[in-house]
């Protein structure tokens, strides 16, 4: 399936040049899929049928949901991804549509808190931090974007104070205060990722072939690491292959990105659905095709459609009086 979707996969964009959908329905969808998912994981517990579909990651005093997903850290990654899409359209789109944006923020921000997950707390700073610098690169009024951010403060004390969100807060409090290194930090996945490249170091074929499209792990664990799993997987002869195929799927179509304008809004899309990957092996799951594809049509309307509109909510020159 991985090789097949290697050379189907691309012909999905044809979709999107086709016009059937655009970033703002994506972002819109896939927002209302995670938040409906993930509150129908939380309140149907008590009903046995669908209960063996729901998993709770339970111990000592940490209750950690994922809704349907079966793992919170994955669940969370697919939050990250449409909070950054969301983030990223809210300073450029309509009023109008603003609000849902506004509201799937809110939602979005509390179903990730469920996943009780300290790597979408840190990428959610990230994402603030990234947030307040692209909308003073946004054209618009300094008033509009001085609104945005007191409302995004509002929403972060809105958090901290609110009942809704205290269980989950303790939550993260307790998961972080027992760190001491970097181990603790990343769960001992930076032992793992040592592991893994020691074992790639020391074995001169793994290095140069890898192990191949197989669940073999090191130690019975797997990587925790989308590039380290790529390495390991397909070794220093495949991995290039496979990164001409991303680069090759990113630049079919030129885009005229300017470093001023365009670049905060790509780091905090990138940010959004990227940064969850250095914690996780995404390689053979359908997220590492589909939300490349978001990224793909994000990257699209940061770089073609906004310098659309606004080459059209430009006056027109003045003509020459003959």
């Amino acid at each position: 399936m991985f090789i097949m979707l290697l050379f189907l996969f691309p012909l999905v964009k044809e979709e999107y040049y086709a016009g059937k959908y655009d970033f703002y329905q994506l972002v819109v969808f896939l927002s209302a899929g995670i938040i409906s998912a993930a509150l129908c994981g939380k309140q149907l517990t008590s009903f046995s049928n669908i209960a063996q579909y729901i998993v709770i990651d339970s111990y000592q005093s940490i209750t950690r949901l994922s809704g349907f997903y079966g793992d919170p850290n994955f669940y969370s990654a697919q939050i990250t991804v449409a909070l950054a899409g969301c983030l990223i359209l809210i300073p450029k789109v309509a009023r109008k549509q603003i609000v849902p944006l506004g509201i799937s923020v809110f939602f979005l921000v509390y179903c990730g808190f469920l996943s009780g997950s300290k790597s979408f707390f840190l990428i959610l700073i990230t994402l603030i931090i990234l947030w307040v610098i692209d909308i003073f690169h946004v054209r618009g009024k300094m008033s509009t974007k001085i609104t945005l951010v007191l409302g995004s403060l509002l929403l972060c004390v809105f958090v901290a104070t609110s009942s809704m969100f205290s269980e989950w807060i303790d939550i993260f409090l307790m998961r972080f205060s027992n760190t001491n290194s970097l181990s603790d930090l990343t769960t001992k996945r930076s032992d793992i990722w040592i592991t893994y490249l020691k074992t790639l170091i020391t074995s001169p074929k793994l290095f140069l072939l890898g192990q191949g499209i197989t669940k073999i792990n090191i130690g019975n664990r797997a990587s925790h690491n989308t590039i380290i799993q790529i390495f390991y997987q397909f070794g220093l002869v495949g991995m290039p292959m496979l990164a001409a195929w991303i680069v090759s799927f990113y630049k079919d179509k030129p885009l005229p990105i300017s470093t001023h304008t365009h670049v905060p809004s790509i780091l905090l899309l990138v940010a959004g659905i990227f940064l969850p990957w250095l914690a996780l092996d995404m390689l053979f799951f359908d997220e590492f095709f589909l939300f490349q594809l978001f990224a793909y049509i994000g990257i699209q309307y940061i770089c073609v459609e906004q310098n659309t509109l606004s080459s059209e909510a430009q006056p027109a020159p003045d003509l020459p009086i003959k």
